[in-house]
């Protein structure tokens, strides 16, 4: 879908408006693998330090289920990112959102156990002005809502294929029926034929009924003939 200037500008204030949001930094106490919660700040990078951070998280092997808050990925240029760090987040309550980066490893950044992204102002997912940068979900990816956004998804300025036409998919159906995603000319994919096939298993569904009460009423006149 063909945007106009000035929906991507309005995205950028955005974006630039949660990294200026002053957070606490994470502290991790002793009941911090029993309750697996974690603020977006815990999980968000936006300088070396935060990815050095990321990396002690994935080496001490304390993962996150569930993220109050937005999870931030930006300005960051040629460091090896700790992709594996999402591997267990479920809901995020708050949008996850990957801007201005280049050349961050060779992995894309995954969350295999996604369900929910539940955001407030900004859309669920943007993905906006990366290069050389990929990111995915997995299937088990359901539900992407927003209380205030127009947009389920942004993906805008990204100089590669930043999610493929899987990914597509997969976004698609998590926020249908009212998915939608703000893009630029530098991405293009197709709808997945979801509603076709739930037309029609719903046709043969009926069909089915229809044969199954003809059946019944065909053999009951028989041994009523009988």
């Amino acid at each position: 879908m063909q945007t106009s200037r000035v929906l991507p500008i309005i995205i950028l204030f955005l974006c630039s408006a949660v990294l200026s949001i002053a957070a606490p930094k994470a502290e991790f106490g002793p009941d911090y693998r029993k309750y697996r919660r974690c603020s977006g700040q815990d999980l968000s990078a936006k300088n070396e330090e935060d990815v050095l951070r990321l990396h002690w998280l994935l080496k001490k092997q304390i993962f996150c289920t569930h993220v109050i808050g937005d999870i931030v990925i930006a300005n960051l240029s040629d460091v090896p990112f700790p992709t594996n760090v999402y591997q267990r987040v479920r809901t995020v309550w708050g949008s996850i959102v990957i801007w201005n980066n280049s050349h961050i490893g060779h992995a894309p950044i995954y969350f295999p156990r996604l369900h929910l992204v539940n955001s407030t102002f900004l859309p669920p997912i943007v993905l906006l002005q990366n290069n050389d940068v990929r990111f995915e979900v997995g299937d088990k990816f359901q539900k992407a809502i927003s209380s205030a956004a127009n947009f389920t998804y942004a993906v805008l300025l990204n100089t590669n294929p930043i999610i493929d036409m899987g990914q597509y998919n997969l976004m698609w159906l998590a926020g249908y029926p009212s998915a939608s995603f703000l893009t630029d000319s530098r991405f293009s994919a197709e709808i997945c034929l979801e509603n076709l096939f739930k037309s029609l298993a719903g046709a043969l569904g009926f069909l089915f009924v229809a044969l199954s009460v003809a059946f019944s009423t065909v053999a009951f006149y028989d041994r009523k003939a009988v």
